[in-house]
């Protein structure tokens, strides 16, 4: 993230370092078929990202055109979550993982406490809402998503809900 002047303020992590030989091989977060861009936006948190967490904001008063959408996982796929945002007029979407989602008995201990999911870790996975059953289809037919996705540790999470100026 960047801020006013074009400055970097926020830079997510590259996900869990375990200790093995491939940490070197880590891939940055990202989600399939996201595409690349730069965006500005308020930052906006939607629950999970499903059409009456987005209602509950419309009823707030609440306007997430133009915004960067702060979505956790669950309850519905991330495709879902990105396409729902887009059709509010959203201008990218943040995915992060809740402890409180991600833990076993809703007990709250993850990494290092137990092996649930550390706080730097990310979920990968795809952000497209189309079929997965066709082999070959052409390009102007594959409604590839059009808003930026990334996905975020709840270490990272946590930052941008407690910065004001994030």
């Amino acid at each position: 993230m960047l801020d006013g002047q074009g400055r970097p303020m926020f830079t997510s992590k590259p996900g869990a370092r375990t200790g093995c030989k491939w940490d070197n091989d880590v891939t940055w977060p990202y989600c399939f078929y996201s595409p690349s861009g730069q965006v500005q936006g308020k930052l906006i948190y939607a629950s999970y990202g499903r059409p009456q967490d987005f209602r509950t904001l419309e009823k707030m008063g609440v306007d997430t055109a133009n915004a960067v959408v702060f979505i956790r996982y669950g309850k519905i796929s991330r495709g879902r979550k990105r396409r729902e945002a887009t059709k509010r007029g959203a201008s990218a979407v943040v995915l992060y993982n809740d402890p409180a989602d991600v833990s076993v008995n809703m007990t709250y201990h993850v990494f290092p406490a137990t092996w649930w999911l550390p706080g730097d870790d990310v979920e990968h996975g795809n952000i497209r809402t189309t079929s997965d059953d066709a082999l070959r289809v052409p390009l102007e037919d594959m409604h590839l998503p059009t808003t930026p996705c990334h996905p975020v540790g709840y270490d990272d999470a946590r930052v941008l809900y407690s910065e004001p100026d994030v």
